[in-house]
């Protein structure tokens, strides 16, 4: 597993509403067989959250997600691995670089 990498995986949503469904998040951390996630969604139908000061609109979204996407930068979560049926996106290529390094940058200060 990689920084950057895409992973379609089932679990509860961070507001705990709703039935979780299998849906894509985006890796930005890995210790051994821990990882943590984001939440990424389609901007289309919610271009309004795009203002949102916790939501990060993804660049250049392919590889690895196929819709304009965005991030959610309050909905960081740790995953094990070994407890959570995933598949890796994309055949595991990665986000680029310019996206991903803002996204950790700005998740840096979201958690201060």
């Amino acid at each position: 597993m990689k920084i950057g990498q895409c992973i379609w995986v089932r679990i509860k949503y961070i507001d705990g509403k709703g039935i979780p469904k299998k849906r894509p998040y985006l890796v930005v951390g890995v210790n051994g067989n821990k990882i943590n996630v984001l939440t990424v969604s389609s901007v289309e139908g919610k271009e309004h959250k795009l203002g949102f000061k916790d939501n990060y609109r993804l660049i250049n979204f392919k590889p690895p997600f196929i819709k304009d996407s965005f991030v959610k930068l309050d909905s960081c979560q740790e995953l094990d691995l070994d407890k959570i049926d995933y598949r890796i996106g994309d055949n595991g290529k990665v986000l680029n670089s310019t996206d991903m390094d803002e996204i950790l940058y700005r998740l840096k200060r979201y958690e201060k």
